[in-house]
């Protein structure tokens, strides 16, 4: 009967074990997320500093478990030079411990943060395949994006870890994250192959969850691009009301901006600078232009570059058309 006990007990605990390790594989693959070679190869490193961690952790569990018994056994028996070091030294692993395992957890830190979901990551793969010509390859990869995150499937109760993690208001936001870019790709390309009408209706979606609370902090960031990307589709389509009311809720943003956000700003801002000209809105113009040039200044961003002398040129040249040569003599 002991046998047969001793056996269930082995097998529950070694089932128990199996159990935890394929959470945990899961939660790691839950946070990696991988897509394609590279996605598979951070997959892979996280989880060696993962199982890393895990072994540190039930180390030093281990060691607190047998310091404590030592320290039962020297109070049972009385104490012992040999006792006492070997206390110390145990108490000196246990303190040590805690610091290796904050190193590695850390680097969980790191990695997590390295693969924190980038808003653009989507748009500028997009993008590239677009500037290459390959706008149908593009659609393809935006449109595989847009639908692996619209059709995400709850995770099931089984992963436990996995399900604890994504309740957690971090991956939430992270998710949200991911979501926004993958909606923001598509229509950008939808933009690009002429289907306007479902762009148009994407970025109003990206608006509404730029607006989650699990956004707030970045709330700005997340609405320029979707608001810019409205303001230029009702541009090209002749509706110069909404489109400039579009350009009006952007300008509100400029504080909240990323360094992400200010290409596509300042991209954006020359078509309304170059709107302005074309209906005689010279002093408009002007602004837009003096606006985009400190809004580079401000962002840190090289002064050296050819971009930035382009934005001067433009910004001195529509000063020199307005007569003020003072602001011109300040640039």
């Amino acid at each position: 009967m002991r046998e047969k006990i001793s056996n269930f007990l082995f097998f529950a605990g070694l089932a128990l074990v199996l159990y935890l390790i394929v959470n945990v594989v899961h939660l790691i693959w839950y946070i990696a997320d991988p897509e394609g070679f590279w996605g598979f190869a951070y997959f892979t490193e996280l989880l060696r500093v993962g199982f890393l961690v895990v072994v540190i952790f039930l180390f030093a569990l281990f060691l607190i478990f047998v310091f404590f018994g030592m320290l039962i056994s020297s109070f049972k028996n009385g104490f012992k030079r040999a006792d006492f070091f070997k206390l110390l030294g145990m108490l000196a692993c246990v303190l040590i411990m805690p610091f290796v395992n904050y190193l590695y957890s850390n680097g969980i830190s790191l990695y997590i943060t390295k693969k924190l979901a980038d808003k653009y990551e989507y748009l500028e793969r997009t993008e590239n395949l677009v500037n290459r010509g390959e706008i149908l390859e593009a659609c393809k990869y935006a449109e595989k994006a847009f639908n692996k995150e619209v059709n995400r499937t709850p995770i099931s109760s089984f992963f436990f870890l996995s399900k604890l993690y994504s309740n957690t208001r971090f991956d939430k936001a992270q998710r949200l994250t991911t979501r926004y870019g993958a909606f923001i790709s598509y229509a950008h390309c939808l933009k690009n192959s002429g289907s306007s009408g479902q762009a148009e209706e994407l970025y109003k979606q990206a608006i509404t969850l730029s607006n989650s609370d699990l956004l707030q902090e970045q709330k700005a960031s997340f609405l320029s691009f979707p608001l810019l990307a409205l303001a230029e589709l009702n541009l090209q389509k002749g509706e110069y009301y909404k489109a400039e009311q579009y350009f009006e809720e952007l300008e509100e943003l400029h504080e909240g901006l990323a360094v992400d956000d200010i290409y596509y700003q300042i991209n954006g801002r020359m078509l309304f600078s170059d709107r302005a000209l074309r209906v005689g809105d010279f002093s408009k113009s002007a602004r837009i232009n003096m606006e985009t040039l400190r809004m580079y200044e401000n962002s840190g961003l090289n002064t050296d570059s050819r971009y930035y002398l382009g934005l001067l040129l433009v910004a001195a040249l529509t000063e020199m058309h307005m007569n003020r040569f003072e602001s011109v003599h300040d640039l």
